[in-house]
C-alpha cells in the first residue's frame, strides 16, 4: 500500500512550473501504481527526453473557439480536463503557421505574440501537474476559410462578410471544388516551409511546448501536396512521389534543424492519412504510398508517426481501419520509430491488444476524450489495476500518497 505522510511533517509546496498556486503532486496522474506487472498500456514510455507515464494521449481536436486565432479561456478549461486527468500527453487542435492558414476563422494560431502568450497558459498548466502537451502545427491550403464542422457543412467556404479570407486562399494546385483557391509558387512555397520553422520556434521557446506535430493529413496542404487527388503540379513539387513528398520533408528538416539552434531535444510527431480511403484508385495517396513514406519520415529526424486517414475523399467507411494502417507502418519502420493509432479505440482492453500485438506504440483517443475526459482511470478499472490520480481529486479514493 502506499505510505501516506506524518501529519507534522507536511508542508504544502506549490508548483514551482506555474505563476499561481496549486499544489505540487507527489506522482503524476496516469502512472501505474500496482505491485504486479502492469499491462502494457500503463507502461512508460520514451520519447527523447520526454517519459511518458503510460501510452494513451488526447488526439487533436478542433473546438473552433478562438478569437483571431487566439485561445480562450474555453481553451483553458477544455485542455485544461485533460492535464488534471489520466492521459501522460495532449495533442492540441490544428494550429495555423499564418493567418490565412487556418481551417476556420475560429481555429488557433501561433503566428503573433498574443496567440503564443495564451498558449502558454495552458502550457504552463500541463507542466504544473507534470504532463506534457504540444500544438498541431498546420496549413489548411484550399480548405482554409471554411465552416467549423459542428455546423456539419463539410468544407463550406466562407467570405468576407463571415470573417473569412476567400481572396487568399492557396493550395497545391487548382481545384474545381475549392475554385476560389490559387496555386502556389515555388517561392511561396519556400516562405511556408520557413512559416512552419518560425511556428516551431515560438512553440518550444516561447509557449514552452514538449514537442511539435506537424499535419500531413485530412486533406489539409502537406497533404493535398503528398496526394496525386490534389497535386497536379508539374514541377519539383509534382508528378513523381519524390516530387510530391519534398514539401513535407522539407519542413521536417527545417524543424528539426531547431534542435541544435535552440539546444532542446524535442521530439517531432507527424500525423499522415496514410490511405485517401480510395485504395482501388492508383491515383489516390495508397497505404503503399505511406509505407514508402514512413522510412523517409525516420530518417528525416521524426519520433513518432501519427497514423490516421482520409480528408480528400468523400469515402465513409474506409476500406482498411486506421489501426490496420497504423500496424502496417509499424511493421515497416519497427523499432526505429513510434506508431501511435486512432481510432475507434474505446476501451482499455482494444487498446492493450493493439499494444501487445505490436501494432503501435501508443493509442490516441480524440471521442472517447470528448465524451469523457476520465477515460484512462476507467480503463485502468476495466484491466484491474491502480493508477496514480491528480492529487485534489484523487484523495477521496485513496489515490495520492506514493512512496
Amino acid at each position: 500500500m502506499p505510505l501516506r505522510p506524518d501529519p507534522r511533517t507536511i508542508i504544502t509546496r506549490p508548483s514551482p512550473n506555474i505563476p499561481y498556486f496549486t499544489p505540487q503532486q507527489p506522482a503524476i496522474a496516469g502512472a501505474f501504481r500496482g505491485k504486479n506487472k502492469a499491462p502494457k498500456v500503463f507502461t512508460p514510455v520514451k520519447i527523447r527526453d520526454l517519459q511518458l507515464v503510460n501510452r494513451i494521449g488526447v488526439s487533436p481536436m478542433c473546438i473552433y473557439s478562438a478569437e483571431d486565432g487566439v485561445a480562450t479561456d474555453y481553451h483553458l478549461v477544455h485542455y485544461g480536463q485533460y492535464a488534471l486527468r489520466g492521459p501522460s500527453f495532449t495533442i492540441m487542435e490544428s494550429t495555423g503557421v499564418v493567418k490565412e492558414g487556418r481551417i476556420t476563422p475560429h481555429c488557433l494560431g501561433i503566428y503573433n505574440e498574443e496567440q503564443r502568450k495564451q498558449l502558454k497558459k495552458i502550457v504552463d498548466l500541463y507542466h504544473s501537474q507534470g504532463k506534457f502537451i504540444g500544438p498541431q502545427l498546420s496549413h489548411a491550403g484550399m480548405k482554409a476559410s471554411t465552416l467549423p464542422l459542428y455546423y456539419e457543412q463539410f468544407d463550406y467556404p466562407v467570405d468576407e462578410k463571415r470573417g473569412g479570407w476567400l481572396d487568399n486562399v492557396w493550395g497545391s494546385s487548382l481545384n474545381k471544388q475549392f475554385p476560389y483557391s490559387k496555386e502556389l509558387s515555388i517561392p511561396q512555397i519556400e516562405q511556408l516551409v520557413l512559416k512552419f520553422k518560425e511556428a516551431s520556434r515560438a512553440a518550444i521557446s516561447e509557449c514552452g511546448f514538449d514537442f511539435i506535430e506537424l499535419h500531413a493529413a485530412h486533406g489539409y496542404l502537406i497533404h493535398q501536396f503528398l496526394s496525386p487527388l490534389a497535386n497536379k503540379r508539374t514541377d519539383k513539387y509534382g508528378g513523381s512521389f519524390e516530387n510530391r513528398v519534398r514539401f513535407l520533408l522539407e519542413i521536417i528538416q527545417a524543424v528539426v534543424e531547431l534542435r541544435k539552434e535552440l539546444k532542446v531535444n524535442f521530439p517531432v510527431l507527424v500525423r499522415i492519412s496514410a490511405s485517401d480511403n480510395d485504395e482501388s484508385n492508383p491515383d489516390s495517396w495508397r497505404a503503399v504510398d505511406s509505407l514508402k513514406l514512413a522510412p523517409l519520415l525516420v530518417k528525416y529526424g521524426v519520433d513518432l508517426i501519427d497514423v490516421s486517414s482520409g480528408g480528400l475523399t468523400e469515402a465513409k467507411s474506409p476500406k482498411v481501419s486506421q489501426s490496420e494502417l497504423a500496424r502496417r507502418v509499424k511493421s515497416v519502420v519497427k523499432d526505429t520509430c513510434l506508431v501511435s493509432a486512432v481510432g475507434g479505440i474505446f476501451t482499455g482492453k482494444r487498446a492493450e491488444e493493439l499494444l501487445e500485438d505490436g501494432d503501435c506504440d501508443i493509442c490516441l483517443s480524440g471521442r472517447g476524450f470528448l465524451k469523457d475526459a476520465g477515460i484512462v482511470e476507467n480503463w485502468a478499472e476495466e484491466l484491474g489495476v491502480d493508477i496514480q490520480l491528480n492529487m485534489q481529486e484523487g484523495w477521496p479514493f485513496g489515490k495520492v500518497w506514493t512512496k
